[in-house]
């Protein structure tokens, strides 16, 4: 149970589950949209765009928890140190 709540309690597995998960579904979406397709219509390009956008969100997400990491680590180090 203690590596269950290490994983989330320190949320670096589940960053990198959700950035996986993003590429993974990216990949799927672009391996189907250009082998069973023989055009690209504008609603294609549009649910594309839009799972392509779902990376850019994840993204964000990863580096402002990341920051937010970084600057409660570095809080706890100089409290530490006083």
């Amino acid at each position: 149970m203690t590596d269950i709540n290490e994983f989330v309690e320190k949320k670096k597995g589940v960053r990198r589950l959700a950035l996986g998960w993003a590429v993974a579904l990216i990949t799927f979406a672009s391996l189907v949209l250009y082998t069973s397709l023989d055009q690209i219509t504008p609603a294609v390009a549009s649910v594309y765009g839009i799972t392509v956008g779902i990376l850019g969100t994840v993204v964000g997400i990863y580096f402002r928890d990341r920051h937010d990491d970084d600057r409660h680590s570095r809080r706890d180090h100089n409290e530490r140190r006083q």
